[in-house]
């Protein structure tokens, strides 16, 4: 079973490449994979799902700020090395967040004099696994310009 979950059909086509160069690495070519796909399918679920978790573990390991938008709040996250640190903005209900860009983000926050909530905690689990649960209830990565934007005003 997979540590993250398995990439789909698509996100295996999308990255056939990497799939590919993975098989080599893993000491298997082309015929030997037809070959396992036929003769042993669960064997080439797991190759497929370890190769999943190392595309994950890569974007992950990356990955330091992600965002999620509820409503009228904003929670921004930095997943540093030691802990995990949360913003929460709250805008005005007149302020539809969900459909402005980064920009007019910034500018009602600056217009409407708004602070920033801090929060932070120690991880329970693997960083990288918090941080995936945490893509998997909704939130987008976002760069760190956008969150240092956001955390100065």
């Amino acid at each position: 079973m997979a540590k993250y979950r398995t990439l789909t059909h698509s996100e295996l086509n999308e990255l056939q490449k990497e799939f590919v160069d993975y098989l080599v690495v893993s000491g298997i070519d082309a015929s030997e994979w037809v070959k396992i796909k036929e003769e042993s399918p669960a064997k080439a679920v797991r190759i497929i799902e370890l190769f999943s978790d190392v595309v994950f573990e890569k974007i992950l390991r990356k990955t330091q700020y992600v965002y999620k938008v509820e409503n009228e709040t904003l929670f921004l996250f930095n997943y540093a090395q030691d802990m995990a640190r949360l913003m929460i903005l709250q805008f005005p209900t007149d302020f539809d967040l969900p459909s402005k860009n980064q920009k007019e983000i910034i500018a009602c926050i600056k217009k409407n004099n708004m602070t920033c909530i801090p929060q932070s905690k120690k991880y329970i689990r693997a960083r990288e696994e918090e941080l995936f649960s945490m893509m998997q209830s909704g939130c987008d990565i976002c760069s760190q310009s956008f969150y240092e934007a956001l955390i100065k005003q």
